[in-house]
């Protein structure tokens, strides 16, 4: 977070001294940058107004003059609108309610490494949602990648009508290639017509004029939806949104959709004037995209190294080692530039203002010609300094533990073994380093934080924190089919906001159920045996606790549970640099012992 962020008009802004220009659009929220007169003078008239609020059940006349707006502008079969809403994930949510409502059907069909929100419906549309206590518990099918023909193939494979849903030019993932929107997308509005799937366009990341100066993918691919859902860049700043459908399909009820705040004067003026605005400026925005144009040119041919992906104001870089975004990111902030990360944080995103001037091409190509050296150098990587003084725990004490485990053989991890189990990881969103191979051996990736072993909790709160993370990455890794490694808490880096993992030298082969169930009260019961119990441990473990129940069953908790008693409550537990006092584990064990053994 940029705290002290301060505005110095459009899209340029002014960080601890240092002036910046934003090519994330505040990330991806405004097409022109800050509001400008035009539209903040709309927004006082209205405010200035007696009545500044309406509820959901009335209207306004800024209310009625913005539906007619955008139904006049939207795709031909688009004539309905609910504009009650104030934000890109209610629109979404509107348009999910929709496809479901007319298709008679729960299922949705996705794309992997895609985003459409943060409500419970919308998270579990990501495939990288953390836990399974985040997203809901939708029906939701994803393609097998994350590009267009993947879910075209997905559309075609699903003979019952059901809600497919893109963003269609694949802002998220990096942006999809033209020649692939070419040629999927009006295939996939086919596919659908024949099998009765109702789609969903998600063109939050797209409206505002980022796309060539239009409003919508159909003014530039001519592919029709059944609903399409807008926000962001639509209030110029301010909340509101939109998902417009096509009437000939059933509309939802009152107080099936309608947002307390919804479709407010002041924010329905704001994306009025924006509109107006954008209109008025269209051979402003021709002579903006040439400029932006020629800059993604100047990469192309500075960046070789680099897949460069661009469509409108958007650009998706992507290095051959996804370790350097981070670093890259953090290099061209330093140089005057807000970036952003995304496709799973393997690509830089930009997302430059609709009027883009000589002055913002100048600083743009200085500031990345200032970064050219990071971009093709070679990843920095750390000296293992940071990690747990513990790194590589002799295997001989793990395998004393699972000794009363016959069905569990712990083993020691090539290095290749260890690349690939971090792809997996990072290809599910769990946070890992990367890997650097170098002739005398490993080495990872610098990240962020501290390691857990010597760690103080300061709360129960971050305690929470940590241990939800966690076992959500955990029972993640589980649900994927993939161990992990003993999970210790030197092994956890914590940098006061969310966890990573390392070091992933031991695994474990043997019976697959056992296995999860043994990594699983392995981790929760290292991460908890450092909380002090002064932050009331038990209390704390006993939601923890009952998940591990209902994950693994009584009897296999119980089982597993058994062998770490008899191992660390035994006074002549062998010991290592990681042990800890024996009553610590022995009022650990009884606190167990009260849920998994009651």
């Amino acid at each position: 977070m940029y705290q002290g962020l301060s505005s110095n008009g459009g899209a340029w802004y002014q960080y601890d001294g240092n002036k910046l220009l934003d090519l994330s659009g505040q990330t991806l929220n405004l097409s022109f940058g800050q509001p400008g007169d035009n539209v903040k003078k709309a927004v006082i008239e209205e405010i200035q107004q007696d009545n500044i609020f309406f509820s959901s059940r009335f209207g306004s006349d800024k209310f009625i003059e913005l539906a007619q707006l955008l139904t006049s502008l939207a795709p031909p079969n688009l004539s309905r609108v609910n504009h009650k809403l104030t934000n890109g994930s209610d629109a979404v949510e509107v348009a999910l309610k929709l496809g479901r409502q007319n298709t008679r059907s729960t299922k949705v069909l996705a794309l992997k490494n895609a985003w459409h929100g943060e409500t419970m419906a919308t998270l579990a549309l990501s495939d990288k949602v953390r836990g399974q206590y985040i997203g809901s518990n939708l029906e939701v099918e994803f393609a097998a990648h994350s590009g267009l023909e993947a879910l075209l193939e997905c559309a075609c494979n699903r003979s019952r009508p059901s809600v497919v849903i893109l963003d269609p030019i694949g802002f998220s993932s990096g942006l999809f290639k033209l020649e692939d929107i070419k040629a999927f997308l009006p295939e996939l509005r086919r596919e659908c017509l024949r099998k009765g799937h109702y789609l969903v366009f998600d063109e939050v990341q797209i409206f505002g004029g980022f796309l060539n100066g239009s409003l919508f993918s159909y003014d530039i691919f001519g592919v029709e939806c059944d609903a399409l859902a807008i926000g962001k860049a639509l209030g110029q700043g301010f909340p509101i949104s939109a998902c417009l459908y096509d009437e000939k399909h059933a509309e939802l009820l009152y107080n099936e959709a309608e947002f307390t705040h919804g479709g407010q004067p002041p924010a329905c003026a704001a994306a009025i004037t924006g509109i107006q605005h954008l209109h008025h400026q269209q051979k402003t925005v021709e002579i903006s995209l040439q400029k932006w144009r020629k800059f993604v040119d100047f990469l192309r041919d500075s960046c070789g190294e680099i897949s460069i992906t661009e469509l409108g104001f958007m650009c998706s870089l992507t290095p051959s080692d996804a370790n350097k975004v981070d670093e890259i990111a953090k290099a061209l902030f330093a140089a005057g530039l807000i970036v952003r990360k995304g496709n799973n944080s393997k690509s830089i995103l930009l997302k430059a203002p609709i009027n883009f001037d000589d002055i913002m091409q100048a600083w743009t190509i200085k500031s990345f010609n200032q970064c050219l050296g990071v971009m093709k150098g070679p990843s920095r990587i750390t000296n293992g300094s940071w990690l747990s003084d513990t790194e590589n725990i002799a295997i001989d004490y793990v395998e004393k533990l699972t000794a009363g485990l016959p069905s569990i053989e712990p083993y020691s991890r090539s290095i290749e073994a260890q690349t690939q189990l971090v792809v997996s990881l990072k290809s599910l969103g769990i946070p890992c380093p990367g890997i650097y191979e170098k002739t005398d051996g490993l080495q990872w990736i610098h990240v962020d934080g501290v390691s857990l072993e010597k760690y103080a909790f300061s709360s129960a709160q971050e305690v929470n924190s940590v241990l939800g993370q966690l076992m959500d990455h955990v029972i993640k890794a589980h649900q994927n089919g993939i161990i992990i490694g003993d999970r210790w808490p030197g092994n956890t880096i914590w940098d006061g906001k969310s966890v990573t993992l390392i070091d992933f030298d031991i695994g474990y082969t043997g019976d697959e159920a056992t296995l999860m169930a043994f990594e699983h009260m392995f981790a929760l019961f290292h991460h908890l045996a450092i909380v002090p119990e002064a932050l009331a441990r038990d209390k704390i473990a006993r939601p923890y606790l009952f998940e591990l129940l209902d994950r693994h069953g009584s009897e296999k908790s119980r089982y597993v549970f058994d062998v770490f008693y008899r191992f660390y409550g035994d006074p002549q537990k062998p010991a290592n640099a990681t042990s800890l006092a024996q009553q610590t584990y022995q009022k650990l064990l009884d606190e167990f012992a009260t849920i998994i053994v009651a």
